[in-house]
Order: structure tokens, then C-alpha cells, then sequence
């Protein structure tokens, strides 16, 4: 199971918002954050792999925390904005990296390969 907390969420502009989540499946070691916006459209914020926060190039936010198991994944939004009123979602997932390495220089590959997704939303207005 995935959980996400707070379940709503009220602040003002410029002000910070913090959402958390955990999820209790083992193996999983990746959570990913999401915004769905009032038009509808949905946009990667960025994820944490294990305990190594990678926001997405030009996103507003940090992560803090873990994706294991039992951990607890922070999104953090500073300085808020009326475009920041949306549905956040996190995802968790297993993320498998095989890396096929050759004495010779030939390109490494690195497949990523989902076992499986869970989410969960938390609304901020």
C-alpha cells in the first residue's frame, strides 16, 4: 500500500507546503511525484531513487527523506503561487537498472524496467 498525507492541503501565496509519502512494499525504491493541473494536464515534478532526490530540470521543489520501504519521501513547494493550487500525486515503484559492461568501449545499457506502480493524491488549494 502507498500513503499520502495531508489528504488536503490550504496555504497562502508564497508560503511552503509539504507532502509526504510512504509506502509499504518491499523491493520498491523509487517514488515519483506528480502534478495534475486544473486543466487537467499532469506533469513529472520529479522522484526520489532510494535516498537520492532528482527533481525534474526547471520544477520549483526538493525531496527529502527515502523510497524504501517504511521511509518517508517529503515534497517540498516553496513559495508558492496560484498555479501551484493542483492535485499532487506520488507513485512508488521498483526501479531495476541492469548494466552491461564490455572490456571494449561500446555504449552501456541501462534498461529501467517498472514491476509495478502504486498512488496516491493529495489536493492543495
Amino acid at each position: 500500500a502507498i500513503h499520502q498525507t495531508p489528504p488536503d492541503l490550504f496555504r497562502k501565496q508564497n508560503q511552503t507546503a509539504e507532502i509526504h509519502c510512504s509506502h509499504t512494499i518491499d523491493n520498491y525504491d523509487q517514488i515519483l511525484w506528480y502534478k495534475q493541473s486544473v486543466d487537467g494536464s499532469f506533469q513529472l515534478l520529479g522522484y526520489m531513487l532510494t535516498n537520492s532526490a532528482n527533481p525534474e530540470p526547471g520544477m520549483a521543489v526538493k525531496m527529502k527523506g527515502g523510497a524504501s520501504k517504511g521511509q518517508i519521501c517529503t515534497l517540498i513547494l516553496e513559495e508558492l503561487h496560484l498555479s501551484s493550487s493542483a492535485v499532487y500525486y506520488c507513485a512508488c515503484r521498483y526501479h531495476s537498472v541492469t548494466c552491461h559492461c564490455f572490456t571494449a568501449q561500446k555504449p552501456v545499457f541501462l534498461p529501467s524496467t517498472p514491476a509495478g506502480v502504486g498512488l496516491s493524491i493529495t489536493w492543495l488549494i
